[in-house]
């Protein structure tokens, strides 16, 4: 439900219609998505396995497979390559992003991964040097 303007439904339209009855996003059926987080005008899926899909609006560099159209928009989920396997992602109105390890906030080794092709950094480095732009103080 909602608008596909952004390719941000994942059913391969760009258009400024209302779809006003849930659409299924058919590339998802393989991927058995086991979590799936929205930002403003783009979405992210986590895999079973690890692996992350994007889909909708990246001008940012949010949907972390580098330049799509001229418009930066991409209309059907696409698997992100160059990461590891992630356990959790998370997305907020421009960016998105994920954490590699089984307890993230509580090892030191757990990586977080921007999408937009930054290096890593473990995710005590990022809240350390990035609190407030994680939201957390």
């Amino acid at each position: 439900m909602g608008f596909a303007d952004a390719g941000q439904l994942g059913i391969g339209v760009i258009e400024e219609k209302p779809y006003q009855w849930p659409q299924v996003v058919q590339t998802l059926n393989s991927i058995l998505p086991k979590d799936i987080v929205s930002g403003m005008d783009h979405m992210v899926a986590l895999g079973a396995g690890g692996d992350v899909y994007t889909w909708g609006l990246g001008g940012f560099g949010q949907l972390g497979i580098g330049p799509t159209s001229s418009e930066g928009i991409l209309a059907l989920p696409q698997r992100v390559e160059g990461i590891p396997p992630l356990s959790i992602i998370f997305s907020g109105a421009d960016h998105s992003g994920g954490v590699d390890g089984t307890t993230p906030t509580n090892s030191r080794r757990s990586r977080m991964f921007p999408l937009s092709k930054a290096p890593p950094l473990t995710l005590f480095e990022r809240i350390c040097s990035t609190r407030t732009s994680m939201g957390l103080g």
